[in-house]
């Protein structure tokens, strides 16, 4: 009999575990990564040069696009934080989206799905220090599936990046 209850008491606490890896796993569907810039030659201020996102989107689920009309769900925005040298420099390019009918907003939505690569286009401070620091990057998204849509959720990715003194500066 005390066979038994060990063995239903470990059966719950397995299935228990195996339910909250499962919630975990999908509080992640979405993974972010960023690949320093291809530059040929030094970064000196002034510079301009671009960094490309990768999000890479688990099956069944999709991401929103950065121009997701309002009134249904939360567009994706990247932005840079402000206490670096480095600033946005023009439009994000980003790929296509597809675009259907969300009979759960009622509206159509543009997303991704499989992946999104985004293309931001960037501006070294012409009065930014030489040496090594970081490019900080911010998402905000949401991520949604054909039953559920998670809360928003911000990622923070950062690469690091060397500036070269140069006396020149540029516009």
């Amino acid at each position: 009999m005390l066979k038994r209850f060990f063995f239903i008491a470990f059966v719950l606490v397995a299935a228990r575990l195996a339910a909250t890896d499962f919630v975990f796993a999908q509080d992640d569907p979405i993974r972010w990564s960023i690949k320093p810039p291809e530059v040929k030659g030094a970064i000196r201020p002034g510079d301009k040069f671009s960094v490309k996102l990768t999000a890479e989107i688990d099956a069944g689920w999709h991401l929103y696009s950065i121009s997701q009309p309002s009134g249904g769900p939360i567009p994706t925005r990247i932005t840079l934080p402000p206490d670096q040298p480095f600033k946005i420099a023009g439009k994000i390019i980003s790929p296509d989206p597809l675009v259907a009918h969300d009979p759960n907003f009622d509206i159509d939505t543009e997303y991704y799905a499989g992946s999104a690569v985004f293309t931001l286009p960037l501006k070294v401070d012409s009065n930014a220090p030489a040496g090594k620091t970081r490019l900080q990057v911010t998402t905000f998204f949401q991520s949604c599936n054909d039953e559920l849509c998670l809360p928003p959720k911000t990622v923070k990715l950062e690469i690091p990046i060397e500036i070269t003194a140069d006396a020149r500066k540029k516009d």
